[in-house]
């Protein structure tokens, strides 16, 4: 294996390594969202500007994670 394939092989690891990362941030955040709206609908607060934003970033990460679902990414 020369240098320049050894370089080569460790940027593919790298940005691998990077796409689990944000597979794992996305899964993370999903679910500390679950619990926040979970509180605000407890609270009352469905039709807060909070609520709203939370939902609108969920639906955003439920669509990341099935197009890391769709390419293969992640099972």
């Amino acid at each position: 294996v020369t240098a320049d394939e050894t370089e080569a092989i460790q940027a593919a690891v790298n940005k691998l390594a990077q796409f689990e990362n944000l597979h794992e941030d996305l899964l993370r955040s999903q679910q500390e969202i679950t619990v926040e709206l979970e509180t605000l609908r407890q609270a009352g607060k469905k039709n807060s500007v909070r609520f709203r934003e939370l939902m609108s970033k969920k639906l955003m990460n439920a669509h990341m994670l099935d197009l890391f679902q769709l390419y293969t990414i992640q099972n």
